[in-house]
């Protein structure tokens, strides 16, 4: 949501590598350090504790980048804490892409409040969405990797994706400005 609310702002002022320097100093190199050197080392701990194997590269090749047994990720693979920013660069790639097409998403509206429809919406679609796609999946800690880039835990990309455009929105209706709408617990 916050970083909905300050993406849209930020490409509002900047374009280009103005606006993607500043992003991939800050969550582009920290996630591919992250997921490229230091979420290899912490998966090494799980197989190294099990006893499955003592060293280092047979650790990285069977069961965290490949394994050959299914041709793909191994068992162990993860992103740690790091899968949220692969995501966040996502979404500001998606709100990127939107601006370049339609430059007008970039500039602010009449400033409005939300009406309590709007937050009923919002919550029935938030319960919808981790009911059903833990139905259909069976599995609510259900990740999925995608292309070694991407980890994404199906019954909450949705909702990632959702909360994202709500800053959005949040800021072309100019909320948590003077004057305009601020919720009771912030003021």
């Amino acid at each position: 949501y916050i970083s909905g609310y300050f993406c849209i702002r930020a490409l509002s002022k900047k374009a280009g590598k103005k606006f993607w320097g500043p992003k991939w100093t800050r969550i582009g190199l920290p996630w591919l350090i992250g997921i490229l050197i230091i979420a290899p080392l912490t998966s090494f701990i799980m197989p190294y504790s099990r006893g499955l194997c003592n060293d280092l590269m047979t650790s990285l090749t069977r069961y965290y980048w490949f394994n050959p047994a299914t041709g793909g990720a191994g068992e162990f693979f993860n992103q740690v804490p790091f899968w949220y920013l692969g995501m966040l660069l996502l979404l500001y790639a998606a709100a990127y892409f939107i601006v370049k097409v339609c430059p007008s998403y970039a500039q602010q509206k009449a400033p409005s409040s939300p009406r309590f429809w709007f937050f009923l919406l919002i919550g029935i679609f938030t319960f919808i969405n981790c009911m059903v796609i833990d139905m259909i999946t069976g599995d609510e800690y259900l990740w999925v990797n995608i292309g070694y880039v991407l980890k994404i835990q199906v019954s909450r990309v949705l909702l990632y994706i959702l909360y994202f455009f709500l800053g959005i929105y949040a800021w072309h209706h100019h909320w948590f400005e003077d004057g305009c709408y601020v919720p009771s617990a912030v003021k």
